[in-house]
């Protein structure tokens, strides 16, 4: 890993204020990635081995309906943290991830986080906690959204109603993370 990509490691939200051994730790556990434009990260389905931090570029993130039809959820840009639930409960990639220019990541295989979680490290707690705050928050944005549409709606829900609920959940939730870290 450069020293400039060290540098913007410490700068994503998620990360930004954890200690510096722990960004060092992370560091250790990085593995520079770079995709084209229009070159697919992963596709849903897949096994989910790993997660991603953007630093340079952007990905749009695609959900397969059950017709077959893929739909964009969300355009993700530098600071943004994907594939996280693999860390937390493995299984399948539940969307699919493609480069819409250039763009360079950081890949943080899940064995390394798992084997510092075995060893009882204070720097894999703290990550994994961090990475948590942050679907929970994603979880009380969409449950507060779901509340608001039953509340002035009293309808059925709409494909546009899906549409929002989606984006609350994949847009810019490392900053959301960050305002409640540890």
């Amino acid at each position: 890993m450069t020293d400039a990509e060290a540098a913007q490691l410490a700068d994503i939200p998620i990360f930004k204020d954890l200690p510096e051994g722990d960004i060092a730790a992370l560091r250790m556990l990085a593995q520079p990635t770079e995709r084209a434009g229009g070159e697919w990260l992963f596709r849903q389905g897949e096994e989910a081995d790993c997660f991603y931090a953007v630093l340079t570029g952007g990905l749009e993130l695609l959900v397969r309906t059950p017709n077959g039809e893929e739909r964009l959820i969300v355009h993700t840009g530098p600071g943004t943290i994907i594939g996280e639930t693999s860390v937390l409960i493995g299984g399948q990639r539940s969307a699919s991830a493609r480069a819409t220019e250039p763009t360079r990541l950081l890949t943080f295989p899940d064995e390394g986080l798992r084997a510092m979680l075995r060893a009882e490290s204070l720097t894999a707690y703290r990550i994994v906690y961090r990475l948590a705050q942050a679907l929970a928050h994603r979880l009380r944005e969409l449950d507060a959204h779901i509340a608001q549409m039953s509340a002035t709606d009293g309808g059925p829900v709409t494909e546009d109603d899906l549409d929002r609920l989606r984006r609350i959940f994949f847009t810019d939730w490392g900053a959301a993370a960050h305002r409640r870290s540890v």
